[in-house]
């Protein structure tokens, strides 16, 4: 019997509603294009082949909520997405991806309020998507002046102690805030 489920694949330039249905998939990104364009993030993923996931304006809010600004921080972590047949295009539900869980945020996960539609935000939970054994605390003040004295003794500047510190910890933003300001005093 010959398996036909490529047959079944959308014609499009991207991951789509009918590709996972009502199901869940999870991705693990590879890399991010940024462009000045109606959908300006493309999130490359092991094995997407030419169709990234293109995360809505809501989304692309909820990603920075999680990971941050800068999209090369964003590679090597994971996404799990669902299908949502509530997800509205142009006023008719069409189904849509939503994010249901994060890797390499704290654990318990967190809220942010995010776009149902113009005009209309609603409160929702992102939750910690487990990889592995990687539920990483948050990173404490005295972690953090830590990592500041091993970025002095090593000659490391704030990014890479902001690196070397998400190895085992969340770095939220005031921590980041605190190396950043550590690494800007000299001895």
């Amino acid at each position: 019997m010959a398996n036909v489920s490529h047959a079944m694949q959308a014609k499009s330039d991207q991951l789509n509603y009918v590709d996972i249905g009502n199901g869940e998939m999870t991705i693990t990104v590879t890399r991010v294009n940024v462009t000045n364009s109606d959908q300006p993030i493309s999130i490359f993923y092991e094995n997407s082949g030419d169709r990234p996931y293109k995360p809505s304006k809501g989304m692309i809010r909820a990603i920075v909520a999680a990971w941050g600004e800068e999209s090369d921080n964003w590679v090597g972590k994971s996404i799990n997405l669902y299908g949502d047949p509530s997800v509205k295009w142009a006023g008719k539900e069409v189904g849509g991806l939503r994010i249901k869980a994060f890797s390499h945020i704290v654990i318990g996960g967190f809220d942010a309020y995010v776009a149902i539609s113009r005009g209309l935000r609603r409160k929702t939970h992102f939750d910690l998507l487990e990889i592995g054994a990687q539920a990483l605390p948050v990173l404490t003040k005295e972690r953090a002046e830590k990592a500041i004295l091993w970025g002095h003794e090593n000659g490391a500047d704030a990014e890479m102690v902001i690196a070397q510190a998400e190895k085992s910890a969340v770095v939220n933003d005031a921590m980041r805030a605190l190396i950043v300001n550590g690494m800007s005093k000299s001895d």
